[in-house]
């Protein structure tokens, strides 16, 4: 499996989340701009909103606050997805949470586009940690099976 997915293809990027780099690394490495999923602490508050909206305009990415419980951002995500673009969505919600939530599934269901999952390694201490290798490895499992969508790319999902 290649790294990233067809550029001439809508695409949902699902990445595990080690660290604060993480997005960022992703926005500078990616061969086409994407709309990222945000958390809103991150993308309405200073610093951040600031150092987030610097790197959308190095790399042509976007982003979207992602509130729990809210779908304003799946739905902008989906309109995103049908124009051809690319989506990336943290599945663990937060940094290294071990949980998935369902919105990946949600739009791959609504939009038809494939989900390409990412494993990141990171090195670091807490939630500040360098990436140091993305690898489009599913041998990591971090899904859970949470969800309902049975076209789940992940290894050993019970859900396929």
């Amino acid at each position: 499996m290649s790294l990233w997915p067809r550029v001439d293809q809508p695409a949902i990027i699902t990445p595990n989340h080690q660290g604060y780099l993480d997005g960022p690394a992703l926005a500078f490495l990616t061969p086409k701009p994407m709309l990222f999923g945000v958390d809103p602490e991150f993308s309405t508050r200073e610093p951040w909103r600031k150092i987030l909206l610097a790197i959308g305009r190095l790399t042509d990415c976007r982003m979207v606050p992602m509130a729990p419980g809210s779908r304003r951002g799946l739905r902008e995500m989906l309109r995103y997805l049908q124009d051809g673009g690319w989506v990336c969505l943290f599945p663990e919600g937060g940094i290294a949470t071990g949980k998935e939530y369902p919105g990946a599934s949600w739009i791959a269901e609504r939009s038809g586009a494939p989900i390409h999952p990412l494993e990141i390694r990171a090195i670091g201490v807490g939630k500040v940690k360098l990436p140091y290798k993305i690898s489009g490895d599913l041998s990591r499992n971090f899904c859970n099976g949470s969800h309902a969508w049975n076209g789940c790319l992940r290894k050993r999902c019970v859900s396929r």
